[in-house]
């Protein structure tokens, strides 16, 4: 009896909702998510339809959609420095200047919806952003780059594991996790607009 009422409850939830299991007989909703505009390498797009398409809510489809999914990237290099350590001097001592060693980089996209055929938008346009962070190291220093170890020279690099790199390298390696966390954002905002409207 429990577990009816619990079945019950659920399916009332779920139906209140619009949402349409991808097990259920009833078609879903068709959608298409043109190149998004300003990506010029492809990332936030080849995100925003995995997201889209793990979301498992709509099929998303090259054209002929029942939805129309339009984006641009109006931002991704504005950061800030959030992170920050004394520096060593040649001897190994603490000196009393900051160097920067962790930034946050934010992305902002302007996404607008359309139903097939109708140029008025039925969603926006309206600006969801993101931001993610990353660590760094100073190139430029030979400090940074080297340290003494049982009295040899050795690479910082090959003792970081991969996540130490320039501010530059930092720089391009976050775009990837930067523009996954604006595709849930955005793949969030439309499915509570189409679902729940």
């Amino acid at each position: 009896m429990k577990n009816t009422c619990l079945l019950l409850s659920l399916s009332l939830l779920l139906s209140s909702c619009g949402y349409h299991s991808t097990t259920s007989s009833t078609a879903l909703h068709t959608l298409s998510i043109p190149y998004v505009r300003g990506d010029e390498e492809g990332l936030l797009t080849t995100a925003l339809i995995a997201e889209m398409d793990q979301m498992g809510l709509y099929d998303y489809v090259s054209s002929s959609a029942d939805f129309e999914l339009k984006i641009a990237l109006v931002s991704d290099s504005e950061e800030e420095v959030i992170g920050y350590r004394y520096n060593r001097s040649h001897h190994g001592h603490i000196e009393q200047n900051l160097m920067e060693t962790e930034n946050r980089r934010h992305a902002a996209a302007e996404i607008t919806l359309y139903k097939v055929d109708d140029p008025v938008p039925i969603l926006g346009p309206l600006v969801v952003t993101a931001f993610a962070e990353f660590d760094y190291i100073d190139i430029s220093s030979l400090h940074e780059l080297a340290f003494t170890h049982h009295g040899k020279r050795a690479k910082v690099i090959d003792f970081s594991q991969g996540q130490l790199d320039s501010i530059e390298g930092g720089q391009d390696n976050v775009r990837v996790p930067l523009y996954s966390v604006l595709a849930k954002k955005i793949s969030r905002v439309v499915w509570k607009f189409l679902c729940c409207g």
